[in-house]
């Protein structure tokens, strides 16, 4: 499996999440269509089905770690623990959230 650099990783993470965040908050087709988008395109990027699996596959490989294989270094029970997805969103667009 090739691996997207990391450049193109950044750019379908962050796509990702703006889609995630707008969705969530003022929810249109539009807003559900872009988010499927991303979704996919994230989900082909790094060879899933599920776009909690490629965030943390994406999250590894922006890490350096699996690398060489192109394989994700965590059991599927590890990718159920990332919240990425459940993190709340302040409401004040000027506030940044914590870091995990």
């Amino acid at each position: 499996m090739l691996v997207p650099a990391a450049r193109d990783l950044r750019t379908a993470l962050a796509a990702f999440a703006d889609a995630v965040i707008t969705d969530g908050r003022c929810p249109t087709t539009a807003s559900a269509r872009a988010r499927e988008d991303a979704e996919y395109t994230l989900c082909v990027m790094t060879g899933t089905g599920d776009p909690r699996a490629a965030v943390a596959r994406a999250d590894v490989w922006l890490a350096d770690k699996g690398l060489a294989d192109g394989g994700l270094d965590m059991a599927p029970a590890e990718i159920d623990e990332i919240e990425l997805l459940d993190r709340a969103v302040p409401d004040d667009p000027g506030a940044v959230a914590p870091a995990a």
